[in-house]
């Protein structure tokens, strides 16, 4: 199985949502990266760190990539802000939950096999005697059908998750004093915590990239992201997902929304399956549904940034809580509109509860701007609300659901074709529903 699929600069296949893996997993790191105290660069720099490690250590451009693509996510099996705040923390209890955690939901994208074995071994520590950690190819590495484009032999996918973990604890290490002046003691403080149980030739890449002052300016910089992937010298391979990527890492970060709160166990696959079918019968095109599609399991990707406390609340929220709900939209449009190629995905997602009559959130658009995507999403969104089980109630009857859709409509809320066109085939959607529950 392919790790990831390659194509030379200019042999882009048209029916390719245009987007490279880097640039696709730096907007998805950036949203992992919010907690409790609010949006940090945890990711973000335990990337960099990592990537200057692999540069370092000379590894291949197949290790290179999957070390970034990992590195990128690599927190990614702790989705709540309680799972989040012990991982602040240099020494942890149990370390390995996330990992395993990581592992099984990245599992479930087949271009992900690689970087979910490095991840469940991203808290792993280096023993002298373990040969999997040698800089020497490995059945694991082997297995992976994409080749290195690199002289250097590839290296074990056990062993890229430990240059993480040193990166990972490295990171966590960083306070909020000038980077430079800690550069011995952070040094010291990483050496302590491994107790010698650091692979020799890591800790040397890690002491040769911290050589240069660079290396702790760019940790602090806002240009942190160029220059990680300035580190990456991708040359002249684009590194790019198909449509069944896409959707495979869409439904995956869907996931991840979803399971922020118990009330929306699965409100976005169902807006997703939703979206798409009334995109069908408003007579869109197989690829423009495709896109619809991943717009709309990606609808509530700024949710990340939400509190539980506030998501799992089964009451009407404050004026202040509200407040704090209408950010979501926010940050969706602006992690996804970094995409290259996702203008149009960026919009459907993050305009849902804009209103037809220009009075929604969070930018007001007018109506007359308001483009038919991001009113399908709209109605899909308001439809699977009301018709998904939550917690604290059962899903609404056709009657009330249809009573609801049709009050937003006369309020100036959603598109009344749209509404239309879901009451006409209103069984086609009842099916979705029973087919998700």
């Amino acid at each position: 199985m392919q790790f990831l699929h390659q194509h030379k600069r200019g042999d882009i296949m048209s029916h390719f949502i245009s987007t490279e893996i880097t640039h696709f997993l730096s907007a998805l790191s950036t949203a992992l990266d919010f907690t409790a105290e609010g949006l940090t660069r945890h990711h973000r720099r335990a990337t960099y760190i990592a990537v200057q490690i692999g540069k370092h250590l000379g590894l291949s451009d197949r290790d290179m990539l999957i070390l970034f693509c990992a590195a990128s996510v690599h927190d990614i099996g702790a989705i709540t802000f309680q799972d989040k705040q012990p991982l602040s923390q240099l020494e942890m209890v149990t370390p390995h939950l996330h990992c395993t955690e990581g592992y099984h939901l990245l599992k479930t994208v087949p271009a992900f096999a690689s970087i979910a074995e490095v991840i469940l071994h991203h808290h792993d520590f280096w023993q002298s005697d373990t040969a999997d950690y040698a800089l020497t190819p490995t059945s694991a590495s082997a297995s992976a059908s994409a080749p290195a484009s690199a002289s250097l032999p590839d290296t074990s996918l056990p062993f890229l998750g430990h240059i993480i973990h040193l990166a990972d604890r490295f990171e966590v290490a960083l306070v909020g004093k000038p980077l430079l002046i800690q550069r011995n003691s952070i040094l010291e403080h990483i050496d302590n915590y491994f107790h010698g149980a650091l692979h020799p030739d890591i800790r040397s890449a890690l002491y040769e990239a911290a050589k240069p002052e660079n290396f702790w300016l760019d940790l602090s910089s806002i240009f942190l992201e160029e220059a990680t992937l300035a580190a990456l010298k991708q040359g002249n391979t684009v590194i790019q997902f198909d449509n069944e990527d896409l959707r495979g890492v869409a439904r995956l970060f869907g996931e991840l929304i979803d399971r922020k709160s118990r009330f929306t166990l699965r409100h976005s696959r169902l807006v997703s399956a939703s979206a798409k079918r009334l995109a069908e019968l408003a007579g869109w095109t197989p690829s423009q549904t495709m896109k619809m599609e991943i717009a709309s399991l990606l609808h509530d990707l700024g949710k990340l940034s939400i509190p539980e406390s506030i998501l799992e609340k089964p009451g009407a929220l404050t004026r202040d809580e509200y407040s704090i709900m209408k950010q979501h939209t926010y940050y969706t449009y602006h992690l996804l509109h970094k995409i290259p190629g996702f203008a149009d995905i960026a919009e459907w997602a993050a305009y849902h509860h804009e209103r037809v009559d220009g009075s929604g959130y969070p930018f007001r658009i007018p109506g007359a701007k308001l483009c038919q995507g991001s009113r399908i999403v709209a109605v899909a969104d308001i439809f699977s609300a009301l018709i998904e089980d939550r917690p604290y109630r059962p899903g609404m009857p056709k009657d009330r659901i249809c009573s609801i859709l049709r009050d937003s409509v006369h309020s100036g809320a959603i598109d009344a074709d749209l509404v239309g066109l879901l009451l006409e085939n209103y069984s086609d959607f009842y099916e979705i529903k029973n087919t998700l529950s």
